[in-house]
């Protein structure tokens, strides 16, 4: 049992457990019942969601027509940067079972597998106990949890048990709680509480030492980052039909790790890299395809590789679409973003934004 932490010592905890943090406005007052006072707390444990959508943050923050938000206290993206939501009483948990709650008070495993749900008899409200992650992924069993993402949710979760002396027995999954519920998929709760163990038994701003590859002459290749890129195309950009047009990007947000070498339409440095693209298109006719890949090309500029494309298609208003981006890149190569539309004029690149994690080799 415990109080829940102040926005204050909320913040300072994940920055000292080495969390990339972005604080959403207003959250520091934003809760599910301000209006009626009901209090959060006492405080329990940490419970982790798949948020079965990409880019939700501001519905996590706001709510839908049915649940008002927030619908978590934290939304950690695929970049692996956790955004401060709420430090008061979400709506993410809802009812479930508990002797899972008596059972994580006590720190007791083997969980009981839950019998309760949200609306069963005898339910207990979640709400009350746990801190909620909602944590970026489709959450049908395929879509990749990027290195960085899994690194946060730990870090942020071992920064909670560690600001209230709890174990890592005290992070349970939703599916842990109520027998409705299937998340999080993709990994296994039994590694992620491991993993925050690992975390526990060191210091908070503790960094596992990164490994060195020995290449065939016996050199070693030691690694730097992780290293967040985030580039954005703001201004407009025409994009004619039938063309695989190059992104030309005009602002630069972080650039961790120098992967920019700025202006133009590449970017990249050696390494490993892990993220998304994230495109909105305007004046793209309603059913009409569009296509997004990613383009790798040598230090002469001549294109070497092109990856899968992923496809969206127009709607009413602005297209909106996201874009997987994963792999390691040879020195002296770099990468591209290439947009193609296949509708009859051309249609305007309203925002494209491409937000990656990197490691150096």
């Amino acid at each position: 049992m415990a109080t829940p932490l102040t926005p204050d010592h909320l913040l300072s905890a994940l920055k000292a457990e080495g969390v990339k943090v972005v604080e959403h406005p207003g959250w520091r007052t934003h809760e599910r019942d301000a209006a009626t006072g009901k209090p959060f707390g006492p405080v329990h444990g940490v419970m982790i969601h798949h948020t079965a959508a990409l880019n939700a943050e501001n519905v996590v923050y706001n709510g839908r027509s049915d649940l008002p938000g927030p619908l978590a206290h934290l939304y950690i993206d695929k970049q692996g940067v956790a955004h401060l939501l709420s430090a008061g009483r979400a709506n993410h948990a809802g009812g479930g079972d508990k002797r899972v709650l008596d059972a994580v008070i006590a720190e007791t495993y083997p969980l009981p597998a839950p019998t309760k749900h949200e609306g069963s008899s005898g339910a207990a409200d979640g709400n009350d106990a746990f801190y909620g992650f909602e944590c970026e992924n489709l959450g049908d069993g395929e879509d990749h949890w990027p290195a960085v993402q899994m690194d946060a949710i730990r870090r942020a979760a071992a920064a909670i048990c560690r600001a209230h002396d709890w174990s890592e027995k005290s992070v349970i999954g939703h599916k842990e709680w109520s027998d409705w519920k299937v998340d999080p998929k993709g990994f296994t709760m039994t590694s992620l509480r491991d993993s925050i163990g690992e975390r526990l038994d060191h210091a908070a701003n503790w960094t596992k030492s990164s490994t060195t590859t020995t290449t065939t002459s016996g050199a070693s290749m030691p690694t730097g980052g992780p290293f967040l890129l985030a580039l954005a195309r703001t201004g407009d950009q025409g994009l004619s039909p039938s063309t695989w047009s190059d992104v030309y990007w005009d602002t630069e947000y972080t650039d961790e790790g120098s992967v920019y070498s700025g202006s133009g339409a590449t970017f990249g440095n050696t390494g490993y890299y892990n993220g998304e693209v994230y495109v909105r298109l305007g004046s793209m006719e309603v059913g009409k395809e569009f296509q997004v890949r990613i383009v790798e090309v040598d230090s002469s500029g001549t294109e070497v590789q092109t990856f899968p494309i992923s496809e969206g298609i127009g709607t009413s208003g602005s297209s909106f679409h996201s874009h997987g981006i994963a792999g390691k890149l040879p020195a002296g190569h770099k990468l591209k973003v290439q947009v193609n539309q296949f509708g009859t004029a051309n249609a305007i690149s309203e925002t494209i934004e491409v937000k990656i994690m990197w490691t150096l080799l």
